[in-house]
């Protein structure tokens, strides 16, 4: 990982980051997503990650406290604690999961930090979770 991509979103508060959201008007684009993807990811059984999930603003929208976030940040998890039951502090490129365990991956606004070559190594690792049939929700 980028050290300086690290230590930004480190500095990042959670009121900063969700107000900055909201701003940005990817608010709008995320609230769309979320309508997009309910009806996969509350179907029974199905396991549902967000590769850099923040604040778990996307998990509140969709109203799905069952989607498992994976951030590295401190201080956005901590927020994330509270809109979701299941948070790892990993990288998105090397979450801790094991192959072909999930339904569903869900992405927003995450890779565009980061240099061609990590973005080839993030989309190798989402193929590699996903079970046959597995949905992607990605947006950049």
């Amino acid at each position: 990982m980028c050290d300086t991509t690290y230590q930004f979103w480190n500095e990042r508060t959670p009121e900063n980051f969700d107000m900055t959201t909201k701003r940005s008007g990817r608010i709008e684009a995320i609230s769309k997503m979320a309508a997009i993807a309910k009806p996969y990811l509350s179907r029974k059984n199905a396991v549902t990650i967000d590769l850099g999930c923040g604040t778990g603003f996307f998990a509140a929208i969709a109203g799905l406290k069952t989607i498992i976030g994976i951030d590295f940040s401190i201080p956005l998890l901590k927020v994330a604690c509270q809109r979701m039951q299941t948070v790892l502090r990993q990288s998105i490129f090397a979450p801790g999961l094991v192959e072909n365990s999930v339904d569903n991956v869900v992405s927003l606004f995450v890779i565009d930090d980061y240099p061609t070559e990590k973005k080839r190594e993030f989309f190798m690792q989402i193929w590699s979770l996903m079970r046959p049939g597995g949905r992607v929700f990605f947006a950049a």
